[in-house]
């Protein structure tokens, strides 16, 4: 491993952090870190110009109120909707039960629905563009007393006190780092088992639904719909 020249200048006792990946947790780890007025890179491999990936994802009452430290609560609430409820149903469409959506008044939020694509842009937006690099594959990481590296496919090379891994489950940073700590005989056994993930999620992405034909797609709230069959896979 080779030694380590930093090029970064810091006053005594501050951190900075090569973030690898701009998705969901790369910019929220950004975000605090600025909010805390501590330096950050973040390298992301896409170039910007894909088209937006992701379903929808739910935020809980822990995640709102996170969201509402970083300042972002308006826009969230803006581009989302609250769930106020789940109904059960079997394969026949015969009603089983109903849960309640979370208590606001209990809980200080509620659940609430946004796509992917529009919680991604909320936080990209608020992200110093100077600190994010795109087009950025990480091929090589180094670590020694001095500081850490990350040397990316187009020869350019950042440098910090700490690195953080944020990209995605097939996290390439990850493994690095646990080959460093086989080789050295420091990764747990349990470490080094094969991750079993058993949930299945099927998405599906209709083209916009005429207002007419259906009415409670346009609704300021939203609801989960479970159905339930003895037989009949992924239900």
């Amino acid at each position: 491993m080779s030694l380590l020249t930093i090029s970064h200048k810091r006053d005594q006792g501050s951190v900075k952090a090569v973030i690898v990946g701009g998705g969901i947790a790369g910019l929220a780890i950004a975000i605090m870190m600025d909010l805390a007025g501590m330096e950050f890179e973040i390298l992301e491999r896409s170039t910007g110009d894909e088209p937006p990936m992701g379903c929808a994802v739910t935020l809980g009452p822990p995640v709102l109120r996170l969201l509402e430290q970083m300042g972002l609560l308006p826009q969230i609430e803006r581009a989302s909707k609250p769930v106020v409820g789940l109904t059960i149903a079997d394969g026949e469409g015969k009603r089983l039960g109903r849960v309640d959506g979370v208590e606001e008044d209990r809980y200080g939020y509620p659940i609430r629905i946004i796509t992917h694509h529009a919680l991604h842009r909320i936080l990209l937006d608020r992200v110093p563009k100077a600190n994010l690099h795109r087009g950025k594959l990480v091929v090589e990481t180094l670590q020694n007393p001095n500081g850490v590296s990350c040397k990316c496919s187009d020869g350019s090379t950042y440098y910090g006190d700490i690195i953080i891994g944020a990209d995605g489950t097939q996290s390439l940073t990850r493994e690095r780092m646990f080959k460093q700590l086989k080789d050295q005989g420091k990764l747990p056994d349990s470490d080094m088992e094969a991750s079993c993930y058993e949930h299945l999620c099927i998405g599906g992405i209709t083209n916009p639904l005429d207002k007419q034909d259906y009415p409670t797609a346009h609704d300021d709230t939203s609801e989960f719909q479970v159905i339930y069959t003895k037989d009949v896979p992924y239900t």
